[in-house]
């Protein structure tokens, strides 16, 4: 894993959710009468370097030190099937008929959304008409995962360690790729100390933290 180009990408997608504003929930979706396709994709563990600070000096502090730790703890997640067994309980709770899509679906078949220069909708960055027809569903909630550890920084110099969860949550209308609702959540676990090599209980504790709390913050929004 390149975790110098990863630290960049989550700083900017944490910058990203910052900016962009959430639409909330009409509960008009759950009397709709549509079918929703439900995918959960779950990115690898990774560090997001975070705080005030510039490219010069992520590339000058890259996170190399933390692949050790971050790749003995990730065989002890099950993030994906666990946010998969609350959507599940989240969805049927309400009544809404759906199903959850195939895991192996190819994101690279999956192209850039432009969006009609004179509308007025929010649309979804990706593309997802396509699955309308492949899967028979009018409507696709999309929740995309992040997680790992989180290193504060004042310039070069480190200021603190937690773990981290995002999630952007998405439903997405099939017959124009609008949005119905966008959610964008961040949550992060203090890490009580630090850690000793092939022990990192308190490091695997802060992620699980951060994850339960973006989880739980998903659920009160939908």
């Amino acid at each position: 894993m390149n975790f110098i180009k990863y630290s960049i990408s989550i700083l900017i997608l944490l910058i990203v959710n910052g900016c962009v504003s959430s639409i909330p929930l009409n509960q008009n979706l759950y009397s709709n009468g549509n079918k929703m396709g439900v995918i959960v994709r779950v990115s690898d563990i990774t560090v997001a370097q975070i705080g005030s600070r510039g490219l010069l000096d992520i590339a000058l502090t890259p996170g190399n030190r933390f692949k050790e730790p971050l790749a003995k703890i990730d065989s002890t997640f099950d993030f994906k099937n666990e946010i998969k067994a609350e959507v599940n309980s989240m969805l049927t709770g309400k009544g809404k008929n759906y199903e959850f899509l195939p895991d192996d679906i190819d994101w690279n078949s999956i192209e850039k959304f432009r969006a009609p220069s004179e509308s007025k909708l929010n649309y979804a960055d990706l593309d997802f008409r396509p699955l309308k027809e492949k899967y028979g569903v009018d409507e696709i909630l999309f929740v995309d995962v992040y997680y790992g550890l989180a290193v504060g920084y004042y310039g070069m110099i480190e200021t603190g360690k937690d773990g981290f969860a995002t999630i952007r949550a998405e439903v997405v209308r099939l017959s124009n790729n609008s949005l119905l609702v966008r959610e964008h959540i961040d949550s992060y676990g203090k890490m009580k100390g630090n850690w000793k090599k092939d022990e990192y209980d308190n490091l695997r504790n802060a992620i699980i933290k951060a994850m339960n709390s973006s989880v739980q913050k998903m659920k009160e929004k939908f």
